[in-house]
């Protein structure tokens, strides 16, 4: 179809002046027709197209809808609002499957004084580091405020939490892991779509060193 209108075009316009539409016209249409590519994960959506790549974490979608069929409007807590061009099909699958994961995540209870003690919030990356570290090596903290593993791997594995809080518990975890804990974190970071927290999921199963690293690179560079 898109042949037969080009061909239309050089017909009805004349040569020379056809070839410089064409040239202005044809990246255009290879544009339109590139398609989106679209992961959904539990813990978040990635939106690769083009050079473009976005990551959506779950726990900033508050809703889900669609526009004209084809368009769906991820509508964020922040206020502001997604797109993302797919096809009928692609769309209605889509909005399903956000659907479910965001059902599913009000379904999760994760403690909020726990929330509070991981989450980096106005620290700088070394104080939230040092933070972190004092709360896994000094046991006797742990009996004072209560955090157990069994109330941090919650933590760790719900895609509705932040990341930052998500990649500390798993950071504290470290005290106690042993091959099946290891383990256990390898699989919520293959589980995970988040670049950054799935490198420091993976890195809280291997060393301080790596897990280190990629706390500090999760964080603002302007804050380091």
């Amino acid at each position: 179809m898109m042949i037969v209108a080009l061909c239309v075009l050089f017909l009805l316009i004349g040569g020379s002046i056809a070839i410089t539409c064409l040239a202005f016209v044809v990246p255009l249409l290879i544009l339109g027709i590139l398609p989106t590519w679209i992961e959904v994960g539990v813990d978040g959506i990635m939106i690769r197209w083009l050079w473009r790549r976005l990551f959506v974490p779950i726990a900033q979608i508050d809703d889900v809808s669609t526009e004209d069929h084809r368009i769906v409007l991820l509508h964020l807590t922040s206020g502001c609002t997604e797109k993302i061009h797919a096809s009928w099909r692609t769309s209605v699958a889509l909005v399903a499957r956000i659907n479910d994961i965001l059902l599913s995540r009000r379904s999760l209870d994760t403690r909020e004084d726990l929330l509070a003690m991981v989450n980096r919030g106005m620290q700088t990356s070394e104080q939230w580091l040092a933070a972190l570290t004092k709360l896994r090596d000094t046991h006797e903290g742990y009996r004072d405020v209560a955090i157990r593993d069994e109330d941090l791997w919650p933590l760790v594995e719900n895609p509705a939490a932040p990341e930052d809080a998500r990649a500390a518990a798993a950071m504290v975890l470290r005290r106690s892991l042993d091959d099946s804990g290891k383990a256990r974190l390898r699989i919520a970071a293959e589980a995970t779509l988040s670049p950054k927290l799935r490198v420091a999921l993976d890195a809280a199963a291997d060393s301080d060193e790596k897990v280190f690293e990629a706390l500090r690179d999760m964080c603002d560079p302007l804050s380091i």
